[in-house]
């Protein structure tokens, strides 16, 4: 599955992706996940974050939000 966005790319490969029925919100499992600059990583995915794009962790999920200024 490959989607794209304003935030930027997020490519599974194995394992899976769930989409909300408005197609506004997408989960993954993104257990032991790794982060190089702009690019998010796990087992059978990766996310490609655009400028002004990031993840934030809230309780036990993340999500993607645009920067505040």
């Amino acid at each position: 599955m490959r989607v794209s966005d304003n935030w930027g790319k997020l490519t599974v490969d194995e394992g899976g992706c769930l989409v909300s029925n408005s197609f506004k919100f997408l989960r993954i499992t993104a257990k032991g996940f790794k982060i190089d600059k702009n690019h998010v990583y796990g087992e059978g995915w990766h996310l490609i974050l655009n400028n002004d794009w990031e993840l934030v962790a809230v309780e036990e999920n993340y999500f993607v939000r645009k920067l505040m200024p």
